[in-house]
């Protein structure tokens, strides 16, 4: 990073009282740790505003339905606008599971240091942490039910028919029925049958296979499921409560993975709207947007940001969309690529199919992890301080809006 872009987010910290190196603290190790820092923090939050405003503050959370944990939670807080409702702000993070991490770290700078001094007097805010508790706290992408929940949202069931024809062609390099064998001449092998695929192929066809999303196979990557999962229930119903008064809104999905390491890229969907398509340029301008048109940007099934612009535009609102995607892998390259597909792949097998060793376990979820939370400083601090410089311009520029 540049030496000035550095000491001008050093300085801006040290105006809020906060420098770069005292929001690693924002950045937790568990679930349960995350949720208690965002209920903490909430509290901090209204504590910090008038009674007035504290008395109109609602709070709440969502317990999802599980097996195997009593103890799952969607925790949300939603600051009204004070005056007159004309536009509305969604944050949400968590939706592919262990991604929350860096989710609910940004979502914990938003409450200590911008949304209590953040002019809501037109403005409402809505902050949801962990759309998918349980993938946040067993460290999947995925539900119990083994379902990308990012493959899962729509207003049509219709889509649950989709046939992913590439998929089909690879579902046994994809999804492998045997015990894992998580060693170098594995990945060897790995690597050289992408790489025979990628002799007639290209890369971005083997992307978009895979990404796209997936209906017929319920134990492998990237499934959306036979029906809606219980967040689609819940995020609808509550959207359409909340959102009732609002014109306008805006929903930042967080993520992390795809991209260029400690990189914040912004995600649009690609709904043909034109009104969607200029107020996301309005917000967005002078950060670059990925070019849904390009070779290396890939369309999904049941994309989150995609679902609730069509819910908000059915409700006759106009709606600026973006997932927030903080890179860890390189992986819009090659070989970063191919490294993170076999991760995701291994680690499917792994819970479906188990592993030799203990300690062969341990290794996968560690390295799963890091895919997603790095335990880099480094990367920790440079996404961070990303955030710090452009996520309160975004506010802002939204809130101009008319």
């Amino acid at each position: 990073m540049k030496m000035w872009l550095f000491l001008a987010v050093a300085f801006a910290g040290t105006a809020f009282g906060v420098t770069p190196e005292e929001r690693l603290a924002y950045y937790c190790s568990t679930y349960d740790s995350c949720r208690t820092q965002f209920l903490r923090a909430s509290d901090k939050l209204i504590h910090r505003l008038t009674k007035e405003e504290a008395q109109k503050v609602q709070r709440g959370n969502w317990k999802v339905p599980s097996n195997v944990d009593q103890n799952l939670y969607t925790d949300w807080l939603y600051l009204p606008a004070t005056k007159a409702p004309k536009r509305l702000i969604l944050i949400t993070s968590g939706t592919h599971g262990v991604e929350g991490f860096m989710g609910s770290a940004v979502q914990k700078y938003l409450l200590d240091e911008v949304l209590a001094t953040y002019d809501r007097s037109t403005t409402g805010v809505i902050v949801v942490h962990a759309i998918n508790p349980y993938g946040f706290k067993y460290l999947r992408r995925v539900s119990e039910n083994n379902v990308d929940l990012n493959r899962n949202f729509d207003t049509d069931r219709d889509f649950f028919k989709f046939h992913n024809a590439g998929y089909a062609k690879l579902e046994e390099l994809l999804n492998p029925k045997t015990t894992v064998r998580y060693t170098y001449w594995s990945g060897t092998k790995f690597l050289a049958s992408v790489l025979r695929l990628l002799a007639t192929e290209k890369m971005a066809t083997l992307r978009t296979a895979t990404l796209q999303g997936q209906y017929e196979y319920p134990r492998g990557i990237y499934y959306g499921g036979k029906d809606f999962e219980p967040q689609k229930g819940l995020v609808e119903s509550f959207m359409d409560e909340k959102a009732g008064s609002y014109p306008v809104v805006m929903h930042l999905d967080l993520h992390t993975g795809y991209g260029t390491k400690a990189f914040m890229h912004l995600f649009p969907n690609v709904i043909k709207d034109e009104g969607t398509v200029k107020l996301m340029k309005q917000v967005f301008r002078g950060y670059p947007m990925e070019d849904a048109a390009g070779e290396d940007f890939y369309e999904t099934k049941g994309d989150f940001t995609l679902y609730t612009t069509k819910r908000m535009l059915e409700l006759k609102k106009r709606v600026v969309p973006m997932v927030l995607e903080y890179g860890t892998n390189d992986n819009q390259g090659t070989r970063g690529g191919i490294e993170s597909l076999r991760m995701s792949i291994v680690e499917n097998q792994l819970h479906h199919h188990g592993a030799r060793a203990p300690h062969v376990a341990k290794q996968i979820k560690q390295d799963f992890l890091e895919l997603y939370f790095p335990k880099s400083k480094k990367w920790r601090m440079t996404t961070m301080e990303t955030t710090v410089k452009w996520v309160p311009v975004f506010l802002n520029r939204f809130r101009e809006i008319e």
